[in-house]
């Protein structure tokens, strides 16, 4: 999958929380920023345990699976899962790309509803010679200036290129697993069934 327009991703994210209630109270721009970092925690707890996305096994289920098929059935009609959202809860969900994707989504999000522009750079080499851990690190300390700067929005660029090292180190398509993780979440209820923020 190509990079998309990474201004009209962000755009496109930020109208779709709002519909689905995550703006409905106004965020403080710290709690914003820390729920960025959790989803980096995330991605080091899957990391630890070996957790990672089988896209094939996600598209064989989509091709052939009938046990799935059969697990959607028997659900009261209204809570049905479609068999897409079941091979994805089953092959990517909470996986260390999962959890990347849900950074770069909060990134993007965060963005737009600050009202900043957005642009992806290329990552230097020394984004791409860091561990995750140091990438990680990296991100927190960039979020941090932006909530202590105020609209430096330098800061949330290199985040998101640090999101981007991490895939290229991987070998993983981001804009792939963001696009999953959309498709993913266009399937919950309001605010994911409760959550406060």
């Amino acid at each position: 999958m190509n990079t998309p327009n990474i201004n009209e991703l962000a755009t496109r994210i930020h109208e779709n929380n709002k519909a689905a209630g995550w703006w409905d109270i106004p965020r403080p721009r710290v709690q914003t920023a820390w729920l960025v970092i959790t989803e980096l925690a995330e991605a080091t707890e899957a990391e630890r345990a070996g957790k990672y996305a089988d896209l094939e096994a996600f598209e064989s289920d989509l091709a052939k699976d009938r046990s799935l098929v059969k697990e959607c059935r028997r659900q009261p009609p209204g809570l049905r899962d479609t068999l897409w959202s079941l091979s994805f809860r089953k092959h990517i969900k909470d996986t260390f790309e999962d959890e990347i994707a849900d950074a770069v989504i909060r990134l993007l999000d965060f963005a737009a509803s600050d009202g900043t522009g957005v642009y992806l750079s290329t990552p230097t080499e020394e984004e791409l010679s860091r561990t995750n851990e140091e990438a990680f690190f990296e991100v927190a300390s960039d979020l941090t200036n932006y909530v202590k700067e105020q609209h430096s929005d330098g800061y949330l660029m290199c985040a998101l290129a640090q999101c981007y090292a991490i895939a290229e180190n991987k070998g993983f398509n981001l804009w792939q697993h963001v696009d999953l993780k959309l498709k993913y979440n266009a399937t919950r209820p309001k605010m994911h069934g409760g959550k406060k923020f």
